[in-house]
């Protein structure tokens, strides 16, 4: 008797591991604009431009998530509410990504967005 409880046990508990899997595992991906602009907490005595470009950079993203992140997301991006708008809006600091000395520098947009805080605070 014992041993079909333990049975029954285990099979539940796999049953609901994979099906969690599984439902993580679905990914959904969305494309929308978003800015890149030069972060306001940099340095005071750090000059930071985009060379041959406009501020803030306007730039196409597409994110990839779990089905529930996305629709959160897009809910968000289109919200009427000013209060719960999100924006795509991400900041370069220099400092941050040790490109403080003089220079001319190439950013790793990739790079730099997937360490950005609002991708980690979004999930996706």
């Amino acid at each position: 008797m014992w041993d079909e409880i333990k049975k029954v046990v285990v099979v539940v508990i796999l049953t609901f591991l994979i099906w969690s899997l599984a439902y993580m595992a679905l990914e959904e991906s969305i494309t929308q604009s978003g800015t890149l602009d030069i972060s306001p907490q940099t340095a005071p005595d750090l000059f930071v431009i985009f060379v041959n470009k406009s501020r803030p950079q306007r730039i196409k993203i597409t994110l990839k998530g779990p089905k529930a992140k996305i629709t959160d997301l897009q809910k968000k991006l289109e919200s009427s509410d000013p209060k719960q708008r999100e924006g795509l809006d991400f900041y370069f600091d220099a400092l941050t990504e040790d490109k403080g000395r003089p220079g001319t520098y190439e950013i790793e947009l990739l790079a730099l967005l997937k360490k950005s805080p609002k991708i980690k605070e979004l999930g996706v």
